[in-house]
């Protein structure tokens, strides 16, 4: 039975690159904007190796949609649009209406999402003020981004500093210690301007 919202039942996407993901068959059988956009955005990849491709195919890829699509028989394809999103679309295998999956960032298995956000919520409590004058949207998103941006600072070596307090948002009970990645912190900007400015 298709999981609820695909017409297929999703894999399990961990470890299905073996180590690099750039390197993983389905990322070599990919058309090549879809490979670009893959490695820009990780969790586009991450996705794709939930789908069943011997049942489904790998899906077109289409920097930005036509009309001309409106007549194409049996459509599997995937399209970037704003925001960082991807848009999934695949016939019905039963001959509903087609289905539409959005493709969303997100953070990499081994790091909890939840306490992350809520970790850097608090966090940005003490920058408050930074948000005064932001009055509109666009305002205020180009404020948070840039807050964000701090967490990632890549010239802060301080140990007492940014750099350190995001290792330890992420620490994991065990002895190990992850870094956050670019693609992380891309995703944590998504996340927190979805959920807080929408």
């Amino acid at each position: 039975m298709p999981t609820a919202g695909y017409p297929y039942d999703l894999e399990k996407s961990e470890g299905a690159h073996g180590g690099d993901p750039f390197a993983c068959t389905l990322y070599k059988m990919l058309p090549k904007g879809m490979q670009q956009s893959s490695k820009e955005d990780i969790y586009l990849l991450e996705y794709l190796h939930q789908i069943p491709v011997e049942q489904v195919g790998i899906p077109e890829y289409y920097q930005e949609l036509s009309r001309n699509l409106g007549d194409k028989k049996n459509i599997n394809l995937i399209y970037p649009v704003e925001g960082g999103l991807y848009i999934h679309i695949m016939d019905d295998p039963e001959g509903g209406r087609a289905y539409y999956i959005a493709v969303e960032p997100a953070l990499t298995s081994d790091v909890d999402t939840h306490t992350l956000l809520r970790r850097i919520e608090t966090w940005l409590l003490d920058y408050s003020e930074e948000f005064d004058g932001a009055d509109t949207p666009q305002q205020q998103r180009d404020v948070l981004e840039r807050l964000l941006e701090k967490l990632t600072d890549d010239q802060q070596n301080d140990e007492s500093g940014l750099r350190a307090f995001i290792r330890g948002l992420i620490k994991k009970s065990t002895s190990n210690d992850p870094k956050v990645s670019r693609d992380n912190i891309k995703v944590v900007k998504y996340l927190m301007v979805r959920d807080k400015l929408g």
